[in-house]
C-alpha cells in the first residue's frame, strides 16, 4: 500500500495553521493597501482642471504627480515584500507606468507608506502620446499595490480614476493658402491648453521627407497662435498635400496630418 507524501499527525496540522496564518496574513495586508489606495482617489468620469486632477494626483505641464500616505500591518509569520506602481493611459493606449522601489515588512511590522510617484505622460510616445497632445482625451489613472512572500506574486489590489484632459495643443486650422511653381506656403491657428505652458518647436514634412520652415513659439495658457510654413522644391507635386505636422516639445516629437490646399 502506497503511502501519501503528505505529513502526518501534528505535523500536518501545524502547516496548515501556516497556510492559514499566511493567508490571513496577505488578506489583512491586501485589505489595508486597499482602504490607502481607495481612500485617496478622488472623483471619476468628469472633465476637471489638469493641475488638479483628483485628491491625490495633479498634471503640471506633462508629469502627474500621484501622492499616497497611510500604514499598514504584517500580521503574519513571514517577512512580506509589496511595491507600489501607478499608470496612465488613455482609449488610444498605454502613456505611463511607474513602480516604486520595493520595501519589506517584517512580521508584527507596520509600514509606513508616503510616497510619491510621478509619471511622464509622453514618454512612450505613438498614437495614445499624439492624441492627447493634439486632441484632449479621457485620462485613465490606475494605482495599486502588489504583496508577495519571496517574490511569489500573491495578492494585488488597485483603484482606477478617469478624467477629461483638455488638447495641449489643439484646434489646429488651415486658415491661408499659397502656392506657385516650386513652392507653397500655408497660415495656421491654434489653441494652447488652458492649464499648458511650454515651449515647442513646429514643422510639417511632405510624403518624400521633404521639411518646410520652422516655426519656434512659447504656450501659454488659453493662447491662440499663428505659424506660417512653407515648402520650396521642384518634386511638390499638384495640392491637395498630406502635411505630417510636427511639434517637438517636453522633449518628445508629437505627429499629426493636415490636409492643405484642397480650397
Amino acid at each position: 500500500m502506497s503511502r501519501s507524501s503528505l505529513p502526518d499527525g501534528p505535523l500536518r496540522i501545524v502547516l496548515t495553521a501556516i497556510t492559514l496564518v499566511t493567508i490571513i496574513a496577505f488578506a489583512t495586508v491586501g485589505y489595508s493597501v486597499y482602504q490607502v489606495i481607495v481612500t485617496s482617489s478622488g472623483e471619476t468620469g468628469s472633465p476637471v482642471n489638469p493641475a488638479n486632477l483628483g485628491q491625490n494626483a495633479t498634471l503640471v505641464n506633462d508629469t502627474v504627480t500621484i501622492n499616497l500616505a497611510g500604514s499598514f500591518a504584517n500580521n503574519g509569520l513571514y517577512p512580506l515584500d509589496y511595491l507600489v506602481y501607478a499608470n496612465a493611459s488613455t482609449p488610444a493606449g498605454s502613456l505611463a507606468n511607474v513602480t516604486a522601489p520595493s520595501q519589506s515588512i517584517g512580521p508584527g511590522q507596520v509600514a509606513r507608506l508616503n510616497l510619491s510617484l510621478d509619471m511622464d505622460l509622453f514618454t512612450t510616445g505613438g498614437p495614445a502620446a499624439n492624441d492627447l497632445f493634439y486632441n484632449g482625451s479621457s485620462l485613465q489613472l490606475n494605482e495599486g499595490a502588489k504583496t508577495s512572500i519571496g517574490g511569489l506574486v500573491a495578492l494585488r489590489v488597485s483603484n482606477g480614476t478617469s478624467v477629461l484632459v483638455p488638447a495641449f495643443l489643439g484646434s489646429l486650422q488651415v486658415k491661408g493658402e499659397n502656392s506657385s511653381s516650386g513652392s507653397v506656403s500655408f497660415l495656421m491657428t491654434f489653441d494652447v491648453g488652458p492649464d499648458a505652458s511650454f515651449g515647442f518647436t513646429m514643422y510639417g514634412q511632405l510624403s518624400d521627407g521633404m521639411n518646410s520652415t520652422v516655426f519656434t513659439g512659447v504656450a501659454s495658457p488659453g493662447a491662440n497662435l499663428e505659424a506660417e510654413f512653407s515648402f520650396s522644391g521642384q518634386n511638390l507635386g499638384g495640392a491637395p498635400y498630406a502635411i505630417k505636422l510636427h511639434t517637438v516639445a517636453f522633449g518628445h516629437d508629437f505627429v499629426t496630418v493636415l490636409e492643405v490646399g484642397t480650397g
